[in-house]
């Protein structure tokens, strides 16, 4: 308070002293009225947050928050000082130091409810707005607030909401998969010798269509892709198409097919004749490659990665499983869309980060990384996993695979669950399981991807 005082005290006394100065000469000085903040920044801060060792054991690590990455708006109309970028959450803004740079004689802020002036050394609580008073030279001052803004949540954490109130029908039993086809959710399950369909808008997720099946005797749910504007299936080894996921016609093509497993922006793949094919239109095809004995069957996933260096060139990225009891790992092939060659990715059977051989293998392509998760290993070995505990995440299309321990993770409500689901990413960044026999819907989405709250 003393400082206060004092502060206060010299900035009215400037202006009589200069003014009994004046009468002799009778020369007439004006002080300047000119008070603001021009520039307004904070210096590191340093977090401390709960951990644990290798061990297990509870322990603090030290988080440093680097200041000067974060960039301060001053509003001089409203007098409001605060960042758009918000620092991550869980920073402590306790204890901030700040640096201003000002037009004035000398600044205050106010502290237990009285003014105290304020230095650089200051560590200021920021858990609320600060007030500041900028003086000037003629005794007046200027009024600012200032405030840190701290992300309510982890912007690199990928958050899980459960929709209550489903219609979610598709039976126990039941293997499915699921297309984003025109905003829309499309969930093919197998039903004997025919494939039933449930739809749902891309915005909803509670209403389904009723299930009803396509139509098409031996019919491949896991063949089912969206492709230019049509949705496509395999049956007896025909193609057929439709435009609404209910009415098929058979495509008139030269071609009979084992599998139908990806779609770039361009081109639709399958299998014929042992051969790797690629169409534009689903009518002709071009022949590429040979599909080796070592070319995925089973839980077949593909993911489209533009490059980083073009993002004119895609990479398409073929991940699946072998009906080979002895392989420890999923299956991986890669092509670029500037290319007609197939590249395999090796995997050694000592080579402790291939894609897992995981039962049920789900692979997605989300935030520019590729993830996988599933069921149990699917093969012998000393090591387990829970099931549906792990997301293994790929951070160079494909070629290695590590553990996720931490911010992306599945729901816990996962782990140790068996049956069948399908799954996707849609167009809004939202991650979306439907669970076979219990009629579960779940939407996840990475906060820093929209920061939207999914409604339950």
């Amino acid at each position: 308070m003393r400082k206060t005082l004092y502060a206060i005290i010299s900035l009215l006394a400037v202006p009589f002293l200069f003014s009994s100065c004046l009468d002799d000469d009778d020369t007439t000085y004006e002080f300047s009225s000119d008070a603001l903040i021009s520039a307004f920044s904070i210096n590191d801060i340093k977090t401390e947050v709960a951990s644990k060792t290798a061990a297990g054991k509870d322990t603090t690590i030290i988080v440093t928050t680097i200041g000067s990455k974060y960039k301060f708006t001053i509003n001089q109309n409203e007098n409001r000082i605060y960042n758009t970028d918000s620092l991550p959450a869980g920073t402590d803004v306790r204890k901030v130091s700040v640096n201003l740079s000002i037009i004035g004689y000398s600044v205050v802020y106010e502290k237990n409810q009285k003014d105290t002036l304020w230095t650089s050394a200051d560590s200021l609580d920021f858990t609320r707005p600060v007030n500041f008073k900028v003086y000037a030279y003629d005794g007046t001052f200027r009024s600012y607030t200032a405030q840190i803004n701290v992300h309510k949540q982890d912007p690199d954490s990928l958050q899980w909401t459960q929709l209550k109130g489903t219609n979610f029908s598709v039976q126990a039993g039941s293997r499915q998969k699921a297309v984003l086809f025109q905003d829309n959710i499309y969930v093919f399950a197998e039903n004997g010798n025919q494939v039933q369909v449930t739809s749902t808008g891309m915005t909803d997720g509670k209403t389904w269509t009723p299930l009803q099946n396509i139509g098409i005797d031996e019919a491949d749910y896991s063949s089912a892709i969206a492709f230019n504007n049509q949705l496509y299936i395999l049956a007896k080894n025909k193609l057929y198409s439709s435009s609404n996921g209910t009415d098929w016609s058979e495509v008139t093509t030269d071609r009979t097919f084992t599998q139908l497993f990806a779609a770039s922006s361009t081109h639709l793949y399958g299998i014929s004749e042992q051969k790797i094919v690629e169409s534009e239109n689903a009518v002709t095809w071009t022949e590429q490659e040979n599909a080796t004995e070592y070319f995925p069957t089973r839980n077949v996933s593909y993911s489209i990665c533009k490059l980083p260096t073009n993002s004119k060139i895609e990479r398409l990225i073929v991940i699946g499983e072998r009906n080979v009891s002895s392989d420890t790992t999923a299956v991986v092939w890669s092509k670029l869309s500037t290319e007609n060659t197939w590249t395999r990715y090796h995997q050694s059977a000592d080579n402790a980060y291939g894609c897992p051989k995981l039962k049920e293998l789900a692979v997605i392509h989300y935030d520019d990384n590729l993830y996988a998760f599933g069921g149990e290993k699917d093969y012998t070995t000393t090591w387990q996993i829970k099931p549906f505990s792990v997301l293994y995440e790929s951070l160079d299309h494909g070629i290695t695979w590590k553990k996720k321990t931490s911010k992306v993770m599945l729901p816990e409500e996962f782990i140790d669950r068996t049956g069948y689901f399908s799954y996707l990413v849609d167009s809004d960044n939202f991650i979306w399981i439907m669970w076979s026999g219990s009629n579960d819907v779940w939407k996840g989405k990475i906060n820093r991807l929209g920061f939207v709250g999914v409604q339950e």
